[in-house]
Formats: structure tokens, sequence, C-alpha cells
């Protein structure tokens, strides 16, 4: 289990990295029409490499920060301009067109609230352990109360015109403030990009065995994955469909599947459940905490279907949107 685990995180981790490069050449095309797409991707991707060479987290805690602010702003300014937009509820499509529509827009949305909370979650469990629990549910929070409201207004504000936009920046008005938007948005991504791909560059160097050199061996050491991630990132620059891929194989088996598994099993001894440190609530120990394991099965078998039907989906999506 622990290496199926380490392979799901190496395989999500590498996706939302190569979705940073995506989005922040998408970002600054909306607003910068002088090249490309793939030109900014080429562009965008020598830049983030930079960040592969960053020795640790702890010195990104500046830029985390103005990434905050960055997201912050972004969501606030999606609901004002909405709201100036007006909302239109009679035009907004009640159901997807297709089954590719629904799985690859849950699996974003599987992902947004499933995962987005892992930066402060681990950043601060690393210090102190004993804080992990409120430190998630504080992130998840933060990040479902971050997420929801503007993605709602968007949705009823431009109804015909974001579900054909990878990118929300591809409806919203050219201004003053979405420019300054774009820019603290593109800072936030290399912020994503360095938090999601030094946990992979640290799992690599553990693999090639330089985890222990010295800095000047360690840090070259990282360029092969660096270089992957760039080109992967120029070879399929489809931002939603990257997205809902990578929230399909990694975010319904690392936040739900697992967790779940991994409890019914720690707990399936008496033993085991009458030294628990976190024993759940009385009316779910009852019958040898049979609520709580019947309801942990039934999160494995949903989220295994879901995530197998997004894969294929996603999959089959990227196939189209290459073709064309």
């Amino acid at each position: 289990m622990q290496i199926f685990s380490q392979v799901l995180i190496a395989l999500g981790l590498t996706g939302t990295s190569i979705a940073q490069i995506i989005a922040c050449a998408g970002d600054i095309y909306y607003i910068d029409k002088s090249f490309d797409k793939r030109t900014w991707e080429l562009i965008w991707g020598g830049v983030l490499m930079i960040f592969a060479f960053v020795p640790t987290f702890r010195h990104f805690r500046v830029l985390n920060v103005i990434a905050l602010v960055g997201t912050t702003y972004t969501a606030i300014l999606i609901l004002i301009l909405s709201h100036e937009q007006g909302y239109k509820p009679q035009q907004v499509q009640q159901v997807p067109n297709s089954a590719i529509d629904f799985f690859t827009g849950a699996a974003v949305l599987v992902s947004a609230l499933g995962n987005h909370s892992i930066a402060l979650e681990v950043m601060d469990a690393m210090q102190k352990g004993n804080e992990y629990i409120p430190a998630y549910f504080a992130g998840w929070l933060w990040s479902a109360v971050l997420v929801i409201p503007h993605s709602v207004a968007v949705n009823y504000a431009f109804p015909s015109t974001i579900g054909k936009n990878d990118n929300v920046f591809g409806v919203l008005p050219v201004s003053t403030a979405l420019k300054a938007s774009v820019w603290l948005m593109v800072i936030h991504q290399w912020v994503a990009f360095a938090l999601y791909c030094t946990p992979l560059l640290y799992m690599w160097e553990k693999a090639i065995g330089t985890h222990t050199k010295v800095w000047w061996i360690r840090l070259p050491s990282r360029l092969p994955i660096a270089l992957l991630i760039g080109s992967l990132a120029i070879a399929f620059p489809f931002y939603g469909s990257i997205n809902s891929l990578v929230g399909a194989i990694s975010i319904p088996a690392t936040a739900f599947v697992l967790p779940a598994l991994s409890y019914n099993v720690m707990y399936r001894r008496k033993t085991t459940r009458d030294n628990s440190i976190y024993p759940p609530s009385e009316w779910l120990q009852v019958a040898n905490w049979a609520p709580i394991f019947g309801l942990n099965w039934f999160i494995v078998g949903l989220f295994i279907l879901f995530a197998v039907a997004a894969i294929v989906f996603s999959i089959i999506q990227i196939v189209q949107r290459a073709y064309t």
C-alpha cells in the first residue's frame, strides 16, 4: 500500500506541476497575445525550472504569503466583475452535456476541495505534528470558502462562455485590476509549482541516491525531472483536461480511498480500537465500530468507481483536444 500511495502521489505531483506551467502561460496569454500559448509555455517553463533548484520549503515563506494574497484578491475580483456583469440564472446549464463533461468537471471539483489544502496542512504538520487535524481542517475550510463563491458567481454571470474556456481570465473583461490579478496569480503558480515539484524532487533524489550528497551535486541531479515536467507541459497544453486527469488519478485515492481503507485496516482489531487516540463519536462505536467501518467501505467503493470513470473520460478529452 505504501508503494502504491507513493506512486499515486508522484503522479499527482507531476501532473499538478505541469498544470502550473500551463496556467502561467494561459493567464499571461489573456492579457498579452504577443505570443501564442505554446510560446508562453516555453518562456514560463524556463522560468519555473529555476524553482527546481531551491533547496527546501523554508525558502518559499514570503512568496507563499504573496500567493495567498493573490488568490484572495483574484477570488474577490471575480465576484465583483461577475456582479457587475449581472447574473443570468435562466441561461445557466443545469446538467452536463455528456458523461465526459460530468466526470472531468467533477474531478476538478474533487481536486479543489479534496487536496488544495495540502500545502498548508503539510507545512504546519511538519513542524507541529499534534496540530495536523486542525491544520488540515483550516486548510480545507479556507479552500472551500475561497473556491466556491466566485466559481458559482462567474458561472451565473457568463453562462454561455465559461464552459468554453479552460481559464476564467478568458471570459473576464481586461482591465488594470484584472492585469494585477493575472500577475498575482502567476506568482501563485510559481509558488504552487515549487511546493508541488519539490516533494517530487526529494523522491527523485532518494531514488537515485543523491539525497545525502552536497548541494552542488544534489540540486543539479533534479534537472531530468524538471525537464520532463516542462516537456510534458509543452506537449499537452490543455489546462482543464490536465487538471481533470490529475484530479482523477491522485485525489480520489490519496484523499478518500487510502485514508478510509487504512483506517479500516488499522482498527480492525479490538485492542487497537481500545487504544485509539482519536476514537469516533459514541454512536459510531456501536457493534464494534460497524457504522464507521461501513461508511469507510462505502467511500472506498464510491471513489474507486469515480476515479476509474474520471480517468477514462479525461484521457478521451485530452485525445480529442490533441487532434483539434
